[in-house]
């Protein structure tokens, strides 16, 4: 249940067949854990087809955010934007550099794209990662 005028308004229960409904118990971050599904589920406050708000999303075991299919296609050409960016500028990029920018979210690789241009190699780059 989640009321999005009221963030913390957040719950959920799970069926227990033989104890009827029972309360979930948030985690530190106040996400609940979906068992059937895997995942976590929680509050995330953004935009979202134009509409700034607090909406309810769902992050993996880690606790990263499960990218709408929107935004993983967006991140997608972000990254492949960066990718043939660094091999203008400094040629073949090895495997384990994009690998390193395939964890990047897209703020991350956005922000990338401007220390592309202004480093001198690709070791200032894979600098500027850590």
């Amino acid at each position: 249940m989640f009321n999005p005028f009221d963030p913390d308004s957040f719950q959920g229960w799970r069926l227990d067949l033989e104890r009827g409904y029972q309360a979930l118990n948030p985690n530190p971050h106040g996400w609940l854990w979906c068992q059937r599904l895997g995942l976590w589920l929680g509050t995330w406050q953004g935009t979202i087809e134009d509409k700034p708000g607090i909406w309810l999303r769902f992050y993996d075991q880690q606790g990263s955010l499960v990218l709408l299919p929107e935004e993983a296609a967006f991140r997608e050409g972000a990254l492949q934007q960066l990718l043939r960016l660094l091999a203008v500028r400094f040629g073949q990029i090895p495997v384990e550099v994009e690998t390193m920018l395939r964890t990047q979210d897209i703020h991350q690789l956005e922000r990338l794209v401007e220390v592309v241009l202004d480093v001198e190699s690709l070791e200032q780059f894979v600098n500027q990662l850590s």
